[in-house]
């Protein structure tokens, strides 16, 4: 499993993506973020993967924009990920 480290700062719950993230890990993910309340604070840290496969990012950047659950940033994203999340309507800016 590609995430490896999950962690709380202050409200803010961090998951660190390490090596690649595919169909496996965007499961994992979403799974971790459906438990958690709605008012959650979210930050997935991408600066340490190497590989990231698009329908798996795709599916992520879905859950994002949508409304109604926990709010999800993304940091350590590629200037090819950051591209992805605006095609998917996405006007928000990974730190």
């Amino acid at each position: 499993m590609s995430i490896a480290e999950q962690r709380q700062e202050g409200r803010q719950t961090v998951i660190v993506v390490r090596d690649s993230f595919g169909t496996i890990e965007v499961q994992y993910l979403l799974d971790l973020v459906a438990r958690l309340p709605r008012s959650a604070r979210v930050s997935v840290d991408f600066h340490e993967a190497r590989l990231v496969d698009d329908f798996a990012f795709a599916t992520l950047a879905g859950q994002v924009v949508a409304e109604g659950g926990p709010r999800i940033e993304l940091a350590g994203l590629s200037r090819h990920l950051e591209r992805l999340l605006r095609y998917m309507g996405s006007n928000a800016a990974p730190h």
